[in-house]
């Protein structure tokens, strides 16, 4: 039973996801190409977006990783950050796994403590969406009298139990021969290398709020390709949320997952449905082809420079 449950999740699930808003797209295309009108300076823009949003989020993973003493340039943690996001669209996370391994085998950062850093990023996402979607919900609902109670409840529990986690004091490391203890404490001690450290916890904030504007503005240009007025309030609040929902990976590459989510977040916001979908679907479009584009050089390059390791430099 719980093999056949598990089949129905990994497989049945991701099927239903991007079968779905497939099949949405095909009963829906006419409509969707006549209401499709880009110039190339909105499409070349979107492409110049994408890259910059994985510049912005390559800069936070390299703070992260230079917190916790790993050396790593620029180019290099940028290539291993693409190669991922191609990767993802493998099923089993195979991106993810891919660069931590990476990161263990070359730079010998330990996952459990890679575990801790990414978990610390998310953990930030988390309180940043809380406090913009609040502001941007109770914005719009002052703009056209009306107000979704239910979801401001979500954004605030979410602010309140994300920022709990900072407030409460890290449980102290202790002495164990238990595999499981000592990989949750190598995870704690990722997570508390960032936190305690204000400076860098500052520059971290400031580049999710700049990751957070560059994805809005994405969303903006993709509503205005297909001729709808998205509020500035509504962009507050869908920004973050997209972002946030790209970690889900329930399907391979966040597939359908983005796209129903701008869609369902269009329909709360007061924008028909059809026209988040429309707008989901451009957006990946452009991010697909820049991430089969760059990320094909980005994973070749990774997975030689592992294989070609000289295994007395490697880190056991």
């Amino acid at each position: 039973m719980h093999k056949i449950k598990k089949i129905i999740f990994n497989i049945g699930l991701p099927v239903f996801i991007i079968g779905g808003l497939l099949f949405y797209l095909n009963e829906n295309k006419s409509t969707f190409v006549k209401a499709f009108d880009a110039s190339w300076y909105q499409i070349n823009s979107l492409i110049f977006l994408v890259l910059l949003t994985w510049v912005i989020n390559n800069f936070q993973t390299l703070i992260l990783l230079r917190s916790v003493g790993i050396k790593i340039n620029f180019f290099e943690n940028l290539t291993a950050l693409v190669a991922m996001i191609l990767g993802n669209y493998l099923p089993g996370r195979f991106g993810s796994l891919l660069r931590m391994q990476y990161f263990k085998k070359v730079h010998g950062l330990e996952y459990s403590k890679f575990g801790g850093i990414v978990g610390l990023r998310i953990v930030l996402l988390f309180v940043l969406t809380g406090v913009l979607g609040s502001i941007g919900l109770i914005g719009n609902g002052i703009a056209n009298s009306d107000y979704n109670l239910p979801l401001l409840v979500c954004f605030l529990l979410m602010l309140i139990i994300s920022v709990s986690i900072f407030l409460f004091p890290t449980p102290p490391k202790r002495q164990t021969d238990k595999r499981i203890l000592k990989l949750w404490y190598n995870f704690l001690s990722g997570f508390e290398a960032i936190k305690t450290n204000k400076f860098i916890f500052r520059k971290l904030t400031l580049l999710v709020l700049l990751q957070f504007l560059v994805v809005s503005l994405r969303l903006y240009i993709v509503f205005d390709i297909i001729d709808v007025n998205i509020s500035y309030w509504i962009l507050l609040m869908m920004g973050p949320m997209t972002t946030l929902i790209s970690f889900l990976n329930i399907t391979p590459g966040n597939l359908g997952m983005r796209e129903w989510a701008i869609g369902t977040i269009s329909v709360i916001s007061g924008i028909n449905f059809q026209g988040g979908i429309f707008a989901g679907t451009i957006d990946r479009a452009v991010l697909m082809a820049c991430t089969f584009l760059f990320g094909s050089f980005s994973l070749l390059y990774i997975v030689l420079k592992m294989k070609n390791l000289d295994p007395d430099r490697s880190h056991k």
